[in-house]
This record gives C-alpha cells, sequence and structure tokens, in this order.
C-alpha cells in the first residue's frame, strides 16, 4: 500500500475530485450515479447503507481542504469506496487543487546572484597585472565562444553549433582550469541547461566589465528561448553550484597554480589488447602520482591534531560524490552497447545506488545535519570531478572505462583517509563505521578491478585512441590530487567554512 500511495494519490499537493457534489447522487434502483461533463458510470453496492456513505466521502473528497485527504493519500482506501476511486483516478478526474509553487529560477534573483559572481570576479582580476588581464581576456573569448556553441547545440541550431567553440585537444591543454571549465560547460549543456545560461551570463558581464563598457548587460539566464518547464524541473542550487565552481576555476585560471601538474602521455606506436593497456593504465597512473610529488593533504591528515577539522571535510566530499556517482554510470547504460557490456553496467549500477547513505551517515555522526547540506554547495574541485566523470560517461567511453581506476582505486593500492580517521584519537568511536563498511563492501565487489574487468573486453586499441585516453587519465588522477590538495589549502591553511552556502535565497530576498 506505501508504494501505490506514492505512485497514486501522494503525487498531488492538494487533490480533489474534480465534480460537482450534486453529480455524485442515487440512481434511484439502488446504484450510485456520477454524472458529469467529463464521466459517468454507475456503481451497484450489496447495500443502500454502504452506497451512501460512500456517495457521502466522494462528495467530501469534493473540496481539497477536506480532514479526508490527508490519510487516503497516505493509505489508500480498500473495499468499494477504493474501487470508485481508483476508477475516478484512472479517468483524470482527480484533479490538483494548489496553486502552482513560486519558480525557484525566475530571472530577477538569478540576475543578481550571476551580476554578483561576475562582480567578484572582475574585482579580483582588477588586483591582477596586465600580462595576467591579458590572458584572462583571452580564457573569457574563448569560454565565451564555447557557450556560444553549446548554447546554438541546446537551442537546436546546428550550423552555429558547428561555427564557434573551442577549438583544438581539449586533453593536450596545459591549463588545467581551462580544460576544467570546458568539461563543466560540456556536461551542462545536456544535463544542467540552467547553470550553463548561468555561465553564459556571467561571461557576458565579465567580457563587458574587460571591455570596460558600462552600458553591457547580462543575457538573462533563463531567458524566453528556455522551455518554461525548466522552472520547475531543475534544482536551483545545482544551477548555482555549478555557476560557482566556474567562478573559481576562472579567478585562479591566469595563475601559476593553473598549469597541469603531470605530463601527457605522448606518441603511441602499435595496437593493444584492452587487458594489456589497462595493466600498463594502472602503471602510468601511478607515474602521474609521483609526478605529482607528496601529497599536503595526507600529511597533514596523519597528524591527529588535525583530525576534528579534517574529517568533516573529507567526508563531505565523499558523500557529494557517492550522491552523484551513479549519474557517472547511467550514460553508459544508455548507449547501444553490447550485451556484456550492458549487463556490466547494469550490474555496476545496481551495486552502486544508494551509497550515499553510508557518507551520509558518517556525516551526521560528525554534527553534520542533512539541512546544512542541503543548504550549501560543494567544493568546486569536488562539482568539477562529479562533472568530469559524468561528461567522460557520454563522450569518451575509453577515457572513462580507463579512468574508472580513479576513484575505485587501483588493485593493491590502500586506501588511507578511513583507515588514518578510523584510527583517531581525538573522534569519537567508530564514528566512521559506515564509511568503513561501504570501502569493504567496494572491495568485496572487486570494483578496484573493474578498469581491467572492462578494458578485457575491447579486442584491440589503436595508439591514438591510447593516447587520449592516457591523456584523460592524467587530467583525473591530476583533478583528484588537487581536490584533496584544495581542501587542505581552504579548510585549514585558510580557514574557510567546509562548503560555501547558497547564496540564492538572499538574492532572491533582495529587491
Amino acid at each position: 500500500m506505501a508504494l501505490k500511495s506514492f505512485w497514486y494519490l501522494g503525487q498531488y499537493n492538494k487533490p480533489r475530485i474534480k465534480l460537482r457534489p450534486d453529480a455524485i447522487r442515487d440512481n434511484g434502483d439502488g446504484a450510485l450515479l456520477i454524472d458529469d461533463e467529463d464521466v459517468e458510470f454507475e456503481v451497484e453496492f450489496e447495500s443502500n447503507a454502504e452506497r451512501d456513505d460512500v456517495r457521502d466521502l466522494l462528495r467530501a473528497l469534493c473540496d481539497p481542504d477536506s480532514a479526508r485527504w490527508p490519510a487516503l493519500r497516505s493509505d489508500p482506501a480498500e473495499g468499494r469506496f477504493g474501487e470508485v476511486v481508483d476508477a475516478l483516478y484512472v479517468a483524470g478526474i482527480v484533479d490538483e487543487a494548489a496553486s502552482p509553487t513560486p519558480s525557484d529560477l525566475t530571472n530577477a534573483p538569478w540576475r543578481r546572484l550571476t551580476l554578483r559572481y561576475a562582480q567578484s570576479v572582475l574585482a579580483d582580476i582588477e588586483a591582477k597585472d596586465s600580462d595576467a588581464l591579458r590572458r584572462m581576456t583571452q580564457h573569457v573569448d574563448w569560454l565565451s565562444a564555447e557557450a556560444e556553441r553549446l548554447l546554438a547545440f541546446a537551442d537546436g541550431n546546428a550550423s552555429q553549433a558547428v561555427a564557434a567553440g573551442y577549438q583544438g585537444d581539449l586533453w593536450t591543454q596545459q591549463n588545467f582550469n581551462l580544460i576544467t571549465m570546458i568539461v563543466q560547460m560540456r556536461y551542462a549543456c545536456r544535463n544542467n541547461p540552467p547553470g550553463l545560461r548561468l555561465i553564459a551570463a556571467c561571461l557576458s558581464v565579465i567580457r563587458a566589465g574587460l571591455a570596460k563598457n558600462a552600458e553591457a548587460t547580462p543575457d538573462l539566464a533563463l531567458d524566453a528561448s528556455v522551455s518554461p518547464y525548466l522552472e520547475h524541473v531543475y534544482h536551483a542550487r545545482d544551477a548555482e553550484a555549478c555557476l560557482y565552481a566556474f567562478c573559481e576555476f576562472l579567478r585562479e585560471s591566469v595563475t601559476p597554480q593553473a598549469i597541469r601538474l603531470t605530463r601527457l602521455s605522448g606518441p603511441r606506436h602499435g595496437d593493444v589488447t584492452g587487458i594489456g593497456f589497462a595493466l600498463e593504465s594502472e602503471r602510468y597512473a601511478k607515474e602521474r602520482s609521483v609526478d605529482l610529488g607528496e601529497s599536503r593533504f595526507l600529511a597533514t591528515l596523519q597528524d591527529p591534531e588535525n583530525h576534528m577539522l579534517l574529517a568533516p571535510a573529507c567526508y563531505l566530499q565523499e558523500y557529494f560524490v557517492n550522491y552523484r556517482f551513479v549519474e557517472t554510470i547511467t550514460p553508459m547504460i544508455t548507449k547501444r552497447l553490447r550485451p556484456k557490456f550492458k549487463q556490466m553496467f547494469w550490474r555496476y549500477y545496481s551495486e552502486e545506488i544508494g551509497h550515499e547513505n553510508f557518507e551520509l551517515d558518517t556525516c551526521i555522526k560528525l554534527d553534520i545535519s542533512e539541512e546544512f547540506i542541503a543548504s550549501h554547495l560543494p567544493l568546486p574541485m569536488t562539482q568539477a570531478f562529479c562533472d568530469a566523470y559524468s561528461y567522460l560517461a557520454e563522450c569518451e567511453e575509453l577515457g572513462y572505462l580507463t579512468s574508472v581506476m580513479v576513484t575505485e582505486g587501483i588493485p593493491g593500492e590502500p586506501s588511507l583517509i578511513n583507515r588514518i580517521l578510523s584510527d583517531s584519537p581525538v573522534l569519537r568511536s567508530r564514528f566512521n563505521e559506515a564509511s568503513l563498511a561501504h570501502e569493504e563492501l567496494n572491495q568485496e565487489l572487486g570494483h578496484q578491478f573493474l578498469s581491467r574487468i572492462f578494458l578485457a573486453e575491447i579486442a584491440r586499441i589503436p595508439p591514438e585512441a591510447q593516447r587520449r585516453a592516457l591523456d584523460i587519465l592524467s587530467y583525473m588522477v591530476e583533478l583528484n590530487f588537487r581536490a584533496w590538495e584544495d581542501l587542505h589549502r581552504r579548510i585549514l591553511l585558510e580557514g574557510q567554512p567546509y562548503m560555501a552556502p547558497s547564496l540564492f535565497e538572499e538574492a532572491a530576498a533582495s529587491h
């Protein structure tokens, strides 16, 4: 009954039977007649008393404020009364009486929010030297062209979509932040359209600011060309999180820290088998980890004095990654893969669905409430990590199959964070038992071998495909490393909050 109520009357905010009460009446022969403009049928009963009870109940349910609705929504009726309500529901006579809820994505607050983020970036740029200003102008031009291309694609203007956009091999680009922002936009084009429009609007403000064009105003984040259903289908926090992360990467894109830390793979010679490539990729990932040097985050985590501060930050990011993790698998399921591949990804999906609850349990035990999580934005690197994996699954299949090892682990390489914190002398005993159980479950399921298992199904991989997949793997290894180093910098060195608060409510409340 609970499942039926979820897909049944529970879908309404304020249900009502859309009939005139006098359209529900006795027919004179002991039956109940329901006769209105859109419906007409008779219902027979074993007794007049039962008929009268059902008639009175149905008439009461014509009033959306009837005290009978709450119980009926949570526990669907049985017997003859339940059959009649079912028939009215199927016929579409059970209607929604509530007024439409206000949209989270109306233009006014988003215009204010977009301006706020853009002005913050511009203020940061003004403090930089002329060379940084020149490079920022170049980046904004490139990104604006890419945004224009993606918006044209989203709006169905194929000719414009081909004409503009970032040119060149994305994965050989030496600016880490530039790669990340383009991947974010390409992911958002298909999966977070309001987020892409916010980015495009923000870029138009920044571009005007760099050109000292005081009269320029941003394109609205959601203009008339967007179907109104976007207002209620997409999540306002996710749209803002997309904009927030993009602006953070943009402001840092002209700093020395934006230069890639890992070297590229170089030319490849000759075809290889899938399993051979998987084993080589594992060695390659370890080599790129050496390129990155010692992790300041892990070194700091070894000191118990830092555990009270770093543990909540760690598990918050783990929660956000796991919350979105099945999204990185579903693009592979929708592809027309060979049956064995398809079965593998269905199994992978079934083994991962709901695993965010392990990390949520740990967050709650660290006194982080679900309300706090819902009102704050994931750190930019965490957002980028999830966007990138989902984008790879959509558009770079071999790169995705190879890079699964970054999140699932390389065989024989231990996961240190859970082990260090579970032995902490300053944290509550067994606080992360759910996260440890999650880790142990993944090990039992053999997820650290997934790249080998997936790639073993590919008989031959040509040189250019190898090179591209390894360059993607190099980027993902670096993204994972940077995510933890960024957490160390923000939380421990700069004393920033665990997550930035969403500014949307503030923008919506201001005038």
